[in-house]
């Protein structure tokens, strides 16, 4: 029974077709992870005849929504202002000045009326830095308070952001290879595996609809079925679901404390 089935005319060509759909899978996933990153500027003939990948091509957008759905829900801009505790600045520009607090002195009374402060006594003069000295605590504590009540106005963390990443588009690129890789990975392996398994399917349908269209129909229906299994499965069920022993939620989901980390690591 072997040696016939082996010798009918089309065995083989039945036996390709899930290996071939999961090959097409395969490369069709990997070629649309690579032209979401890739290439980072317009290349082609301008506006219908190329390409720029997504991500490059949309990264003012891209990093309004970073700053609007991430770093704006971390907290607000005093509020990691506060993080990086104040008082240590304060203390920090206090020492800073005071050490050069005569040169400083000397500068302004110079600025403001040179022959006046060149006339005054020394002790005086001394007087005035030792005074000084003393009100730059104060001074410096109001200032970085002043900073801090201040700072939105002072500070558009959105524009910041959006302009640097404008600027250097590999890092948009970068920061969303490092923090999404391993749902990238399973995006490309996913249409192997579920190429194969459609290439199944596809193997009956075909044995009793040997038609030329079948082919390239079931291919399309392929491509679209194993990027949306593929996009599901990342990102849903949001919640941890218990079937059985196992507990099922989004691969993307699962790894929240990971993706926290890099997301934190690449953004600092």
């Amino acid at each position: 029974m072997l040696e016939s089935l082996l010798a009918y005319p089309d065995f083989w060509k039945y036996v390709s077709i899930p290996f071939i759909a999961g090959a097409v899978g395969w490369t069709t996933n990997w070629m649309a992870v690579q032209m979401t990153f890739y290439p980072l500027e317009f290349l082609g003939i301008r506006p219908f005849f190329g390409w720029q990948g997504i991500i490059p091509s949309k990264v003012e957008k891209m990093a309004g929504i970073v700053v609007d759905k991430a770093l704006s829900k971390l907290g607000s801009l005093d509020e990691f202002f506060r993080e990086m505790e104040p008082e240590k600045i304060s203390a920090h520009l206090t020492r800073t000045i005071q050490i050069r607090i005569e040169e400083y002195t000397d500068e302004v009374m110079t600025e403001r009326n040179a022959v006046l402060w060149e006339n005054l006594p020394l002790l005086v003069r001394k007087r005035v830095y030792s005074r000084a000295r003393r009100a730059i605590p104060a001074v410096m504590d109001n200032v970085v308070d002043d900073i801090s009540r201040n700072l939105d106005s002072l500070v558009d963390m959105k524009h910041m952001v959006v302009t640097q990443m404008s600027e250097d588009k590999q890092l948009m690129v970068q920061m969303f290879r490092e923090v999404g890789d391993p749902e990238f990975r399973f995006v490309t392996n996913s249409g192997l595996y579920f190429g194969f398994l459609f290439g199944l399917i596809q193997v009956p349908v075909f044995i009793f609809m040997p038609e030329n269209w079948v082919l390239p129909l079931f291919g399309f229906i392929v491509g679209i079925a194993t990027n949306w299994l593929a996009l599901n499965l990342i990102f849903r069920p949001l919640n941890p679901i218990k079937v059985g022993p196992f507990r099922i939620q989004g691969l993307f989901l699962k790894r929240q404390k990971d993706v926290a980390e890099s997301f934190a690591r690449l953004s600092t």
